[in-house]
């Protein structure tokens, strides 16, 4: 997602939740913690699952992951950094002449 919320490229095969609705949330969640604690969101815990949030500038990225909560952070954060960096590296071009329209990424297959 961009760090403003916009959904580039979501999956979850359990869940009916909207994606706009959630990264909206998770927007709103980083945007907060940064403003009123002057650091970025790491990850979001709740009861059986947790949320962990990886960062990247230039373009402006956020990469989530859903895992239940006794998975290792450090575990979940070395696979969005591989997912980061293949999505990079695949949409380069994409990125750096996005205009709002996510039906590019659909495509997508991780």
């Amino acid at each position: 997602m961009t760090s403003d919320g916009i959904p580039l490229y979501h999956t979850n095969k359990n869940s009916k939740i909207c994606k706009e609705l959630f990264t909206g949330f998770i927007s709103a969640m980083t945007s907060f913690a940064s403003e009123i604690f002057v650091e970025k969101c790491q990850c979001i815990q709740m009861k059986s699952f947790k949320f962990t949030i990886l960062y990247h500038s230039e373009p402006n990225l956020i990469f989530i992951c859903r895992s239940d909560a006794h998975v290792s952070e450090i575990k979940v954060k070395f696979y969005l950094n591989i997912l980061k960096r293949k999505f990079l590296a695949d949409h380069q071009f994409d990125l750096e002449n996005f205009k709002g329209k996510m039906e590019q990424f659909n495509h997508l297959d991780f």
